[in-house]
C-alpha cells in the first residue's frame, strides 16, 4: 500500500512542480496548471507506476528546474 501512496504523493510533486515552474517563468494560472495536469497523467508518469524509483526521481526533475532557474541572476533589459 505505502506504493501506491508513493505514486500518487509523487505524480501530485509532479504536478505541482510542473506548475510553479511555468509560473515562475511567467505564464498565466491557465497555462501552468494545464501543464501540471498533463505532466502528471501522460503516458509517461504513467508507465512509471511500476518502476517507483523513476517515477520518485521524475517528480524532482521539476523541482530541480525550478531551483536551477532561480539561482540564474535576472537578465538585464
Amino acid at each position: 500500500k505505502q506504493i501506491y501512496w508513493s505514486a500518487a504523493l509523487h505524480t501530485w510533486l509532479l504536478a505541482l512542480g510542473g506548475y510553479a515552474l511555468l509560473r515562475h517563468w511567467g505564464y498565466g494560472v491557465a497555462a501552468a496548471l494545464m501543464t501540471g495536469l498533463v505532466l502528471a497523467g501522460s503516458g509517461f508518469v504513467g508507465g512509471l507506476i511500476g518502476h517507483i524509483n523513476q517515477l520518485n526521481g521524475a517528480a524532482w526533475l521539476t523541482w530541480g528546474a525550478l531551483c536551477l532557474a532561480h539561482a540564474q541572476p535576472a537578465a538585464e533589459s
